[in-house]
């Protein structure tokens, strides 16, 4: 990397890591344990006191707190989700003890040094220029300092998400066998990270394939593939001994899937039919009732489905991310008519400064078809097109929207300079024709 490159990027890290860590430090900060952060504490702690991967919440605390019971019993063990997240808490828990503040504050390291591995896909992609802009968008955007204050899973899949790409570019280029070797555990930790992100490793693959410069050979491939599912194979057999079925990652997608199909924007625990479906059962046998719920309903009526579906593009894309920043939790409209229209107006800017992102990349993911996208930028397109299909179809929550925005913010910078490029040229031809 050229001098000028690595010292750009010191400065912007810097400032990115000062920003977050001031935000998480001194910025009051949403009380661990008010969702889904809960049961990753929980599990961690229990990971981290040699209690195993268990939850740690009885089902009478789940319903005292509004949660379908029950879900996490103490010393049961965890299948709702993958255990890279709880694993990456409980190494922080074994160094300093159980404060939420040590994940805090090493997430905030983990966003910015982001920026670097972003830097470089984008340089790689659309040159220094697109790679600049990207820089000093990830370095103040909203959305990555917010989350990085939260004991969610969002920053570290964004820079996971991040690595697998890179990984998987470096192995395309150098083509030898450790490189493609150390992108398959890279590709099998995204997917223990977060399941949804089984669908992002093959299309990479495909997408060397076909598109790479130095396409791999079919022992690349199958290296490839085979590491990967060796990787997410240990947790499989995991689950296989202590489940005695044969769980890939987690057993979590029958409640997204009959989710899907009620068209909420999040739980309703209150439900009748909800509580039905539930009562009594544990969380393997929920999850069995829900897909066989969710699968009725699609097939009752594939059209409503299809409405669900298309009220989902602006439930994922619209948003400001506020939702977990203290003071400015609650919606637009609460916030108009108290009159606090100070808040109101950061909630408008943050909505304007993300919206405005993703017009800008829309226009340039336009443009670089039409000059032929380069390989590297086919990379970069495939996590937002498949993570934005997979929440087309499944439920959406604006912090899924999270872990693609490094890959918009890439295409937000390839359409800025394409507008400007645009405007002087406009504007050279306007001098031109008035004199």
């Amino acid at each position: 990397m050229p001098r000028g490159d690595r010292e750009f990027l010191y400065r912007v890290v810097l400032v990115a890591a000062l920003l977050r860590l001031v935000f998480v430090l001194w910025y009051p900060q949403v009380p661990a344990g008010i969702g889904d952060d809960r049961t990753y504490d929980q599990v961690a702690w229990n990971l981290a006191t040699g209690n195993g991967f268990s939850g740690g919440l009885s089902s009478g605390q789940w319903e005292r707190t509004g949660q379908p019971a029950p879900i996490d019993v103490p010393g049961d063990p965890e299948i709702g989700f993958g255990p890279v997240y709880p694993a990456f808490l409980a190494g922080i828990y074994l160094l300093i003890g159980h404060l939420p503040v040590g994940v805090r504050v090493m997430q905030a390291l983990l966003s910015a040094l982001t920026i670097v591995i972003m830097f470089r896909l984008a340089r790689d992609a659309y040159g220094v220029r697109v790679a600049r802009l990207t820089a000093i968008a990830m370095m103040a955007f909203p959305a990555f300092i917010v989350y990085s204050g939260m004991l969610l899973t969002e920053t570290l899949v964004v820079f996971w998400l991040a690595l697998l790409v890179w990984s998987v570019l470096h192995a395309a280029r150098v083509a030898s066998t450790l490189a493609w070797a150390l992108a398959g555990v890279i590709a099998g930790f995204a997917v223990l990270l977060r399941q949804e992100l089984i669908l992002v490793f093959p299309v990479l693959m495909i997408l060397a394939v076909w598109k790479a410069q130095v396409k791999p050979g079919w022992r690349y491939v199958t290296l490839f593939i085979v590491i990967t599912m060796m990787t997410i194979g240990v947790w499989t057999v995991r689950n296989y001994v202590v489940f005695k079925q044969v769980i890939l990652v987690a057993a979590h997608g029958g409640d997204t899937l009959w989710l899907s199909t009620t068209g909420w924007s999040e739980w309703n625990y209150d439900d009748e039919e909800l509580k039905s479906l539930t009562e009594g059962l544990d969380y393997l046998e929920q999850n069995k009732v829900f897909r066989q719920e969710g699968i009725r309903r699609i097939l009752e009526d594939p059209i409503g489905y299809a409405a669900l579906c298309f009220r989902r593009i602006p439930m994922f894309w619209i948003t400001s991310h506020t939702s977990y920043l203290v003071g400015f939790e609650q919606g637009l409209g609460t916030y108009y008519a108290r009159a606090e229209y100070g808040r109101l107006s950061v909630k408008l800017l943050f909505l304007a400064v993300n919206v405005g992102a993703i017009l800008l990349a829309s226009f340039g993911v336009v443009s670089a078809f039409r000059q032929r996208l380069p390989w590297p930028g086919v990379l970069l397109l495939a996590p937002i097109g498949v993570i934005a299909i997979v929440h087309f179809l499944l439920f959406a929550a604006p912090r899924y929207q999270v872990p693609v925005l490094p890959f918009v913010l890439v295409f937000a910078a390839v359409g800025f300079l394409d507008l400007q490029t645009w405007w002087s040229e406009r504007r050279i031809k306007l001098a031109t024709a008035l004199q």
